[in-house]
């Protein structure tokens, strides 16, 4: 019995498209982060550490500190100086922000009865 070349062609067309969609599958979950270990470290939020992108790699900003480009490289200080500067910004930024006020948002306007398309009545 001879089968149709159609039908043969159908049938490798079908089995390669199987193979590629498993292909992808699996490359896809290989590339998924891990979960964590524990419902704990799940459970915990994390703080974030900000992270500067610099010629050498990322560089992380520990909380309280500054970065100083000066040398032309992110280079972390924490001197008493910086901390002086730190403070009083902070402080003029919260002082700034106390005045700031918004409005609130309008109510949204509902289109009047006559607007309203014939087909939507």
């Amino acid at each position: 019995m001879r089968r149709s070349p159609e039908i043969v062609i159908l049938i490798v067309l079908l089995v390669i498209m199987i193979v590629g969609v498993l292909w992808y599958v699996v490359d896809r979950r290989a590339k998924l982060p891990t979960a964590p270990a524990s419902k704990a470290q799940a459970a915990a939020p994390t703080e974030p550490t900000p992270v500067l992108m610099g010629p050498a790699g990322p560089v992380e900003i520990p909380d309280g500190k500054t970065l100083d480009f000066s040398s032309g490289a992110a280079v972390v200080k924490d001197t008493p100086a910086d901390q002086a500067v730190l403070a009083k910004v902070l402080k003029e930024m919260e002082e700034a922000a106390r005045t700031v006020t918004f409005d609130t948002l309008p109510t949204p306007k509902k289109d009047p009865p006559d607007k309203v398309p014939p087909d939507k009545r």
